[in-house]
């Protein structure tokens, strides 16, 4: 029997660069990735009779109505991308039960919608740090000041020139980036550099936690 062929993150290479090590705590900015989750469009009209409370019931998410902002349940999330569009991101693994099961349950009420799986198609960064804000502003002309982007709001921008969804998903003042798997390494190696006068810190997440590696640190003295 054939094996199934391993996935590869899109940073395959970027976490293969060599780099020098220094204490987390001096970095301004920390930086991860977590891949393999779950991504998929979807388009409807949230005010067709029973939208809204199929996805709910299939994903436990409720659909966000209000522009720039998303709605999180059982490790679920729902963002918004337009008044009849948005991205449903879903835990490692778990992705092709929920499109399996939210497909299944559209198509049985008659509902008109599209549902696209784009799973393999993008990855997502989580950056942190004293100095993250700092770095973000000198490619995306968003206010991420943590009292304008609120916690639960998500934006499409361009950051460096590449499309990217922010998403300030909690209280931290931490910013979670999902970006095309064609632009994530580029992306990756513009935030490295911007991050390198604050100090860079970066960890590889891999799908499970317990499989979780430490990557490398920059710090410039």
């Amino acid at each position: 029997m054939r094996e199934r062929p391993a996935k590869q993150s899109p940073l395959v290479t970027f976490w293969k660069r060599p780099r020098a090590l220094s204490a987390f705590a001096a970095a301004g900015v920390h930086f991860s990735e977590t891949p393999f989750l779950g991504y998929f469009n979807l388009r409807g009209n949230p005010r067709q009779d029973g939208l809204v409370e199929v996805v709910r019931k299939t994903t436990g998410v409720t659909l966000p109505e209000l522009p720039n902002t998303s709605k999180s349940a059982g490790g679920c999330a729902a963002l918004w991308l337009g008044p009849d569009e948005w991205l449903l991101v879903t835990p490692v693994e778990e992705g092709f039960r929920v499109f399996d099961r939210l497909r299944q349950a559209l198509v049985s009420h008659g509902l008109e919608s599209a549902l696209t799986d784009i799973s393999s198609g993008q990855t997502m960064f989580r950056l942190s740090g004293p100095s993250v804000k700092e770095v973000l502003a000198k490619g995306c002309s968003l206010d991420l000041d943590p009292d304008e982007f609120q916690p639960g709001q998500c934006a499409q921008t361009l950051l460096a020139k590449a499309n990217a969804l922010i998403w300030r998903r909690d209280e931290s003042i931490s910013y979670d980036l999902i970006v095309r798997r064609s632009f994530a390494e580029y992306l990756a190696l513009w935030i490295e550099d911007a991050a390198h006068e604050f100090g860079f810190h970066s960890i590889q997440e891999a799908a499970s936690p317990r499989d979780q590696t430490t990557g490398a640190v920059v710090q410039v003295s």
